[in-house]
């Protein structure tokens, strides 16, 4: 953009309105995801929704009452950690690769160090867990230092001051935001930084007074600023972003009064009663619940409430009601003089019930996570769309990264010696998705259900590389003892089944009868299997080692064949002997 200094210093001086909407939205994400107490809390305007949506369903006196019962940070931060911990696997992707093509061998020289310098892999994994917590606004600046070398710089909303997009929407035209803060001999001063697709400018402000300071050119063609996050929060506002937890916010509100409520209720919902026989108050000065007394000038003080008779409402564990006894006329009646009344908590259980659907629809709309395979069998389809489902968020936040990861570096490059590179970036595709413990749920639900052992098969590797994930050793000997053993996921009883239909050999049988001791003895002749047979396939690595295999089998059927002769043969000589 071709501005004069006066042009800049108006574009400067001019706030965008919308950016006070952004700062809304992030901070009902905050309220949500990050562990706020009381006085933090108060300041956010996520927060007075939540008090609003209260005030709006219930009594005056029970909003009071209600807000007493909250406790803080707020429990639904719970939730969003077990979200966001799933959602950070992207950061861990299991085949995740990058590279950068170069026109020529002088262009890899001059930026390779620049670019491990950068290390953007790692700024962006540190950037994005915010961005995706409660910053989806983040803008990333590709800057430059007095010598010319980039650097990234992080603008959050509170630096952001104003920006304009390209017609696409996407792409900013200009962004203007808080440089730095200073003090020299002639006193404070602050800097604003204004970038477009042309020039760095900076504008220092001193005693309300303007200038431009720095007007650096660069050589991009475009702003050197983008969003973290591409991806639009609708299609209605091109400003707001998009972020995990933005599709569920209005359920997460919903769990977070309720909670309040259902913790307002055990206090008075779950504890005996003891009503208890008092015909009249205690007070001589109560008539009906108001204590009015005598003053020095004869007349009566202004009623006020009873605190003996407060004392029956409900109120929490040890709340006891006083009521007028019944006295038949005929016949003394003694109930209702003393006794406990337990509350029915039919309604608590059923709310809690109704809390779990919340919450599991939060997660599931969130990382693909559903508890069935807790609850209930699974079968093979219900195993490979769970497996999609906890993938499918994952593969739309990697696509954010490998589009922000190819900008950056190549920006940074282009910055530094005005060459173009080819930039590959593959956040990754596979992640460890899920626990041990629900893989081994998933594993043996898999072999109840029938699946194919190919599918099993897949289960099972995730498993041993979840549960080995720092032991790549260990990993790979495992891997190597799953394709030896003949029947890797049969019990030794449906092998039998198995050689009596004839789909099994019985020197198959024998060698998963003994899989343990067999791989052993191999190691102790041979090495470890890990380390067994580098210089050739792995194919031909397997086949020799299961010959071998088969050889011990023959050595021991042949040693027990021999023992057997031996003791025939000493059975008929002491027969002989005797009978001589």
């Amino acid at each position: 953009m071709l501005l004069n200094e006066s042009q800049v210093i108006k574009l400067v001086k001019q706030k965008k309105s919308d950016i006070g909407y952004m700062m809304s939205y992030e901070s009902r994400l905050k309220v949500m995801s990050e562990p706020l107490f009381f006085s933090e809390l108060e300041s956010e305007v996520g927060w007075d929704e939540i008090k609003r949506a209260i005030y709006n369903s219930v009594t005056q006196e029970k909003y009071q009452r209600v807000l007493n019962y909250f406790s803080y940070p707020l429990a639904i931060v719970s939730i969003s950690d077990d979200i966001l911990g799933d959602l950070n696997r992207v950061f861990n992707g299991r085949n995740a690769n990058f590279g950068v093509q170069y026109p020529n061998k002088r262009a890899e020289e001059q930026t390779a160090q620049m670019l491990l310098n950068l290390d953007t892999r790692n700024y962006i994994e540190k950037v994005g867990r915010k961005a995706f917590k409660c910053k989806p606004q983040s803008i990333v600046v590709v800057d430059k230092d007095m010598n010319g070398v980039p650097y990234y710089v992080t603008v959050m909303l509170d630096k952001l001051m104003s920006y304009e997009l390209t017609s696409c929407k996407q792409n900013f035209k200009y962004i203007i935001f808080h440089h730095s803060d200073g003090v020299d001999e002639m006193g404070a001063f602050k800097k604003i930084a204004f970038y477009d697709d042309e020039f760095y400018r900076v504008v220092e402000v001193r005693d309300g007074a303007y200038s431009l300071v720095l007007e650096s050119p660069h050589n991009l063609g475009y702003c050197p600023a983008r969003w973290f996050i591409d991806t639009p929060l609708n299609s209605k506002d091109d400003s707001k972003r998009y972020a995990p937890l933005s599709a569920v916010l209005g359920s997460m509100s919903e769990w977070q009064q309720f909670h309040a409520y259902s913790y307002y209720a055990e206090h008075y919902g779950v504890f005996p009663v003891v009503e208890y026989a008092a015909p009249v108050c205690e007070d001589e000065f109560c008539v009906n619940g108001l204590v009015s007394v005598p003053m020095e000038n004869g007349e009566m003080s202004t009623p006020s409430a009873c605190k003996t008779c407060t004392a029956n409402k409900f109120s929490g564990a040890g709340t006891a009601i006083k009521i007028n006894p019944k006295i038949d006329n005929d016949e003394n009646d003694v109930s209702g003089y003393f006794r406990f009344i337990s509350p029915p908590t039919a309604n608590l259980e059923f709310e809690q019930t109704k809390q779990d659907q919340r919450e599991n629809f939060i997660k599931v709309n969130t990382t693909g996570f559903n508890d069935m395979m807790n609850k209930e069998a699974v079968n093979a389809d219900q195993v490979r769309s769970l497996m999609e489902d906890r993938k499918k968020p994952l593969l739309k936040l990697a696509g954010i990264c490998n589009r922000l990861h190819r900008w950056m570096v190549k920006t940074a490059v282009k910055l530094a010696i005005d060459v173009d590179v080819m930039v590959h970036a593959n956040y990754g595709t596979e992640w460890f998705l899920l626990t041990e413990a629900q893989l081994q749920e998933l594993f043996v639900g898999a072999k109840t259900a029938g699946m194919p052992e190919s599918e099993i098969d897949q289960i099972y590797k995730l498993l041993i590389e979840t549960k080995y994930k720092g032991d790549p050793q260990t990993v790979r000997k495992l891997m190597i003892e799953n394709n030896l053993n003949p029947a890797p996921y049969s019990t030794l009883e449906e092998c039998y089944k198995k050689l009596d239909m004839g789909v099994m050999q019985l020197e198959d049988l024998y060698i998963k009868a003994n899989f343990t001791k067999f791989v052993q003895r191999f190691e102790r002749e041979n090495g470890s299997l890990v380390d067994f047979g580098t210089d050739i396939t792995f194919e031909q690595k397997i086949d020799i080692i299961y010959n071998t295999f088969k050889t011990y089998v023959k050595d021991e059927t042949e040693q027990t064949d021999t023992g057997e002769s031996s003791q025939q043969e000493q059975g008929a000589g002491a027969s002989d002997e005797s009978v001589s």
